[in-house]
Order: structure tokens, then sequence, then C-alpha cells
């Protein structure tokens, strides 16, 4: 009995979340899209604000598709912090 109950809930947490997602894509049909990037709000960046910035490339062409690839981000890695080099300060902190 323990394993259809388990089945129970899980497919009843499969419909919940289905009717969760199908009730927000609904939800963002009824609403008017941004014509431009001012009237978007939430993330409003121009090409001449984020040209140079450590990890975008404009206007990527080339590869396996014949598309023209505006914007790309790349996941930049944190680097480890070096060690620090022992000074009078740090041992004058430490007495």
């Amino acid at each position: 009995m323990d394993i259809l109950k388990g089945v129970r809930v899980a497919f009843a947490r499969e419909r919940l979340l289905s009717l969760v997602e199908f009730a927000q894509q609904s939800a963002r049909l009824r609403s008017k899209p941004a014509a431009t990037v001012t009237e978007h709000g939430v993330f409003a960046l121009y090409e001449h604000q984020v040209q140079g910035l450590p990890g975008i490339r404009l206007n990527v062409s080339g590869g396996e598709s014949e598309d023209e690839t505006w914007l790309t981000v790349v996941y930049i890695r944190k680097e480890a912090l070096p060690t620090p080099v022992p000074t009078t300060i740090e041992v004058t902190i430490k007495s």
C-alpha cells in the first residue's frame, strides 16, 4: 500500500506542477509584450552599455548554424584569492 500511496503522491505533485506552469504561461499570454527596451522595465541594457564587458560577446556569427547571435554571455568563474603575504600589520593585529 505504501508504494501505491507514493505513486499517487508523485502523480499529484507532477499534475500540480503542470497546472502551475500552465497558469504562468497563460498569464504571460494575456500581457502585452514589450515593444521597446524601456517598456520592458525588468532588464534593460543597450548594446553600447555592455560592449567591452568581460564575458560579453556581441554579434557572433558562424558555427553550425547560419543564424547570427546578437548577444552571448560567458559564465565567468570566480578565481581563488591570493594568499596574503605576512606583513608587520598582520603581526601587529595578531599580537
